[in-house]
Order: structure tokens, then C-alpha cells, then sequence
């Protein structure tokens, strides 16, 4: 358990991780000890998170909004606790009841593992949480960025096959991003590690615009919004309910960011699946879109989202084009794409967003659509206004199929 050496690891091999919260440290010499006969343990981290972003640590790492004072803050206790990175040389998979309403499959060596240390952790209260352990791979190279902001393959590139000395690795650091990000680089290297989006659109040239506080702002199309907004620890901008404007810091600057995500019709729920599916990433370092994907859906957002056909738009769709061969960008184009891919035109339930169709019933369409905004704006957001927007939404969208 004390010793260093360096060593290669089986093809097999899955790295995770064990959390022992402060009020599990009673027990810590007992549970590292099994950790240790079970496991090859790379390294033991001592963190202590700042007092005043415990609350907001605690809630991105596990992605829940937590009020401050919660009854999960009390229980694992607000000192400081360890961090076991472990080497499992001969991981074994099967079915397990992970939550009372849900079964998955994880590792069961960390699974079984970590049920005991909570059973001694907590006197044997089987519902204890006082340790925390990762269940797959994937989890623990999220948890592993989030919690020391270096993801699996990184860690063990730099750790070089060492073992753990036998002393702790004592580091005062927050959540990743806790008190902002460093620079756009370290926001996307978390974002990487964490969460499934792609930026849809203005990234040629986007690290080296935001240095310069040239970009107006970052566009994504992310899976999940609410989990996404507190991975980047972001800040929604105070607008109507429907908005997706959020604030994240960067080099100590306020940059906007847009996230659309998956189902607010922003496109088409199937062609959104389709645009973070095929992502890939650009050098960069951040996802966008395929080529396909990129020239298309930028195409739609000039013709659907907005009141004309902007030259800006034109000049960068027909050198796109050029370099995809294919005809110069117009309306037919995109309306041949929507029927091959069996997409369909959808209107964005942000209604800040324009619907620019293109049919003769648009002047009537975009009369209503303004006036419930306006009614949407100074009625309080009235939920039967709702109610009638979407089925606004609903029923133009039959008729079209």
C-alpha cells in the first residue's frame, strides 16, 4: 500500500475513483485498507473546498440544485475529505439496483465495494451516502474532471504507472469552474469529459476572437440545458421564462451563451439527435457539427430564424457550398435537405426567436405570434397562454405534413 513503482496495465484495465466524505473519515484507515487489497491505488487526494462554494461544488458534482443547508451537505459533513484514484485491473459488469426505482449496469467490483464502505461508514445504515464511488468508466472520468479538472487518460499519462506513496495529496480546490473559468480552453476541456452538445455555429476562429473580446457570444446545441448551465457553472440572464440566455465567466469576463437544447424546436427534435450524434471535434478543441450538418443547419437559420436573407449570410453558405459541392445556397436547397432527412420546420418555443416560413399565411402567423408575446410579456406569463402557443405550434405544423 505504501509503495512506488511504475507498471503497465492490462488492456482491460478501468480507472476509478472512491469519495470518502468528511463524515466517513472516522473509518477512512478501514476503508483505504480494502481499497488498497482490492485495488491498485494510484493516488489519495486530501480536498478542502472553499466554505462559501460548498453548497455550489456540491451541487454541480452531483447535479442537483441543492438548497444551502441541505440535509446531503449536513449528512457528508463540510470539512474536508478524500479522493481514492484506483486502477481496477479486472473490471466485471452486471445488472444492479443502483437507486430504488432504477437498475443499470455498472462495475461490480466499485459497486460492491463501495456499498460496504457505506455500510461501515454509517454503522451498517445501508441508506448511508457517506462514500462515494463511481459505477462505470464514464462516470468516473466525469467525476474525476469535475472534482481535480484532469480527465482519465490525462491522469494516468501524467501519473506514469507510479503508485500511491502512502501520503496524501493535500490540494484547497474547487469544483472545476467553480469561481469561473481560467480561459475557453479549460471550459471545453470540462464540458468535453461531461456533457454530449456541439457549438452550432461562428467557432472558426472563436479562441482567438474571445481573447480579444471580438466574439459576441457562444452558441450551443447541448443535450441536457440544465445539467450543461451547471457544469459551466453559468448564470441565466434575468428575460422571459422561454429564453435560453445565460452568462458564463471566461478569463474574468461576463461571455454570452446561448443553449438550445435537445426539444425546444429550435430544429427539429430528430435532426438536433442527428447534430450531436454525428459531432466531431475541431482542432480547436471543442465539438461543432458535421460539414453536413454545420452548412445545412446554418443555412436553415439564415432563412427560418431570420427576417431575410442577410449577404453575410449568403458570402459564407456559398463558399461552404463550394467546398461540399453543392449548388449555390438557396431556399430550395434547404427544403430538398428537410424532405430527404424527413425533418421538419418547426417554431422555436423561445419566442424571441423568428419564424420566417415563408407562406402566405406568415403576415397573419406573425401578427399573432407578436401579439402573444406582447400579451406572454405583460400578463405575467399566463399559463393559458402557453397552452396556446404550443398548440398554435402543433396545429400549423399538421397542416404542413
Amino acid at each position: 500500500m505504501t509503495h512506488s513503482t511504475t507498471e503497465a496495465f492490462s488492456s482491460a484495465a478501468e480507472l476509478h475513483l472512491f469519495v470518502i466524505w468528511n463524515n466517513a473519515r472516522h473509518c477512512e484507515q478501514k476503508i483505504i485498507a480494502d481499497i488498497a487489497a482490492n485495488f491498485s491505488v494510484l493516488n489519495i487526494y486530501e480536498i478542502q473546498w472553499q466554505k462559501n462554494l460548498f453548497n455550489d461544488n456540491l451541487s454541480r458534482f452531483y447535479g442537483a440544485n441543492l438548497p444551502k443547508d441541505c440535509n446531503k451537505e449536513i449528512e457528508i459533513g463540510r470539512d474536508s475529505f478524500l479522493i481514492a484514484v484506483v486502477i481496477d485491473d479486472k473490471p466485471q459488469y452486471s445488472i444492479r439496483q443502483v437507486k430504488a426505482n432504477k437498475k443499470a449496469r455498472v462495475n461490480t467490483n466499485t459497486f460492491e465495494a463501495k456499498t460496504r464502505y457505506r455500510e461501515w461508514a454509517s454503522n451498517n445504515d445501508k441508506a448511508g451516502s457517506l462514500v462515494h464511488g463511481s459505477n462505470t468508466s464514464t462516470e468516473s472520468n466525469h467525476d474525476l474532471t469535475l472534482l481535480l479538472g484532469i480527465n482519465a487518460k490525462d491522469f494516468i499519462d501524467k501519473n506514469g504507472g507510479s503508485r500511491w506513496t502512502g501520503e496524501y495529496t493535500k490540494i484547497q480546490q474547487d469544483v472545476a469552474g467553480g469561481s469561473g473559468w481560467k480561459s475557453l480552453e479549460e471550459m471545453f476541456y470540462v464540458l468535453n469529459n461531461t456533457m454530449t452538445y456541439v457549438v452550432l455555429r461562428n467557432y472558426e476562429n472563436m479562441i482567438n476572437e474571445l481573447v480579444h473580446y471580438e466574439h459576441p457570444d457562444i452558441d450551443l446545441l447541448v443535450l441536457d440545458r440544465d445539467r450543461t448551465a451547471q457544469i459551466l457553472n453559468a448564470r441565466r440572464v434575468p428575460a422571459e421564462e422561454y429564453r435560453v440566455q445565460y452568462k458564463v465567466t471566461i478569463s474574468g469576463k461576463e461571455i454570452p451563451c446561448d443553449l438550445r437544447f435537445l426539444g425546444d424546436d429550435y430544429y427539429d427534435k430528430t435532426w438536433q439527435h442527428d447534430i450531436l450524434l454525428n459531432r466531431r471535434l475541431d482542432g480547436q478543441g471543442f465539438y461543432v457539427p458535421s460539414e453536413t450538418d454545420h452548412y445545412y443547419s446554418l443555412l436553415y437559420h439564415a432563412i427560418i430564424h431570420k427576417k431575410i436573407f442577410l449577404d453575410e449570410y449568403r458570402v459564407k453558405l456559398a463558399d461552404m457550398a463550394s467546398k461540399l459541392g453543392l449548388e449555390s445556397p438557396e431556399r430550395c436547397m434547404l427544403d430538398e435537405y428537410m424532405k430527404n432527412q424527413m425533418y421538419q420546420y418547426v417554431r422555436p418555443k423561445d419566442m424571441s426567436v423568428r419564424y420566417t416560413i415563408g407562406t402566405s399565411k406568415m403576415p397573419k402567423d406573425r401578427i399573432l405570434h407578436r401579439l402573444l408575446k406582447f400579451v406572454w410579456r405583460t400578463a405575467g406569463e399566463p399559463e393559458w397562454c402557453r397552452n396556446w402557443y404550443h398548440n398554435f405550434n402543433r396545429k400549423e405544423r399538421e397542416q404542413r405534413v
